[in-house]
């Protein structure tokens, strides 16, 4: 997509999801800096949502590609829970419509997704079935993606489906307030994502409610 295609589709901001710490010949290669056209109302936000100076994090995932997975999404959430939450909050604040991405869109973005997902109230599986839509679609780039993918959740002994719902047990009452993330925030996302709740449609006596 163009950036003329971007503006014409509504687009008034970009996040960009980064990786905080790095040296700057990493940074740059990492953090993926985007211009917009002269004379364009595209907001462009950077937004860190991981820390590479954590040396423990980098070692055990950064550094045997496995934050590539689902499989480091869990631990992110658990260390990042501010970062995290600044994202949500200020992908939730922006005006409509609202473009978030990272260098390859699926694992910064896919963890990003999963937290988004979780509060809209996404099912696991329809959570699952995203992340791994996006997998797929990097196979165009790089063919290995895909068996990447699939030898490192092997390796681990974990499936998918497993790793994520890893990540969302760690999306508890305490850590969204670690993550400050808002009911009005849960609230609005909601509301944007799914529309207003519909109220139950009264039934005849002795029947169910209609949803």
């Amino acid at each position: 997509m163009g950036w003329q295609q971007l503006i014409d589709s509504g687009v008034h901001t970009i996040v960009s999801l980064e990786t905080r710490g790095l040296p700057a010949e990493d940074a740059a290669r990492a953090n993926l800096p985007l211009s917009p056209p002269t004379g364009s109302d595209l907001d462009v936000v950077g937004l860190p949502v991981e820390d590479g100076s954590d040396e423990k994090f980098m070692g055990r995932w950064a550094r045997t590609g496995l934050w590539a997975t689902p499989l480091y999404f869990a631990d992110a959430l658990q260390r990042w829970p501010s970062l995290i939450g600044r994202a949500v909050t200020t992908i939730v604040s922006a005006p409509p419509m609202v473009l978030m991405h990272c260098s390859r869109g699926h694992d910064r973005t896919g963890l990003t997704a999963v937290v988004i997902l979780h509060f809209a109230g996404v099912t696991l599986d329809g959570m699952v079935a995203d992340y791994l839509l996006s997998a797929h679609s990097l196979t165009v780039d790089d063919p290995t993606s895909q068996t990447f993918l699939d030898e490192a959740l092997a390796g681990a002994d974990v499936t998918a489906h497993q790793a994520i719902g890893g990540a969302v047990d760690v999306i508890d009452d305490a850590w969204r307030r670690r993550a400050g993330v808002t009911d009005a925030t849960v609230a609005a996302l909601r509301h944007r994502m799914v529309g207003p709740r519909r109220p139950a449609r009264t039934s005849p006596a002795g029947r169910q409610p209609l949803q």
